[in-house]
C-alpha cells in the first residue's frame, strides 16, 4: 500500500521517505492534493528485456546508409 505525502512535507521527512522506499514501499508525492511524483525502490517492476519481440516490425529504407547530399550538409536543403 503506497504512502501519500504532500510535497511541502518532503524536506522534513526525507529520511523517513528514503527508509520507506528502501523497505519496498511506494511513496506518492502530491501537490495541492494531486499526485505529482512517485518514489519507488530501484529496480521495482523492471522485467528483463527480451530481444526479438517485434522482429520485422520496422525496416530501414534501402538507401539508409548512403551519404547525405551536400545541400543537406551545407544547410541549403
Amino acid at each position: 500500500m503506497p504512502v501519500v505525502l504532500d510535497i511541502r512535507e518532503m524536506p522534513s521527512r526525507i529520511n523517513e521517505m528514503i527508509g520507506l522506499v528502501r523497505d519496498g514501499v511506494e511513496v506518492i508525492l502530491t501537490v495541492d492534493g494531486a499526485a505529482s511524483a512517485r518514489l519507488v525502490p530501484s529496480g521495482m517492476g523492471l522485467q528483463p528485456r527480451r530481444p526479438g519481440l517485434h522482429r520485422g516490425a520496422m525496416t530501414m529504407h534501402e538507401g539508409f546508409d548512403e551519404p547525405l547530399p551536400d545541400a543537406f550538409r551545407l544547410g541549403s536543403a
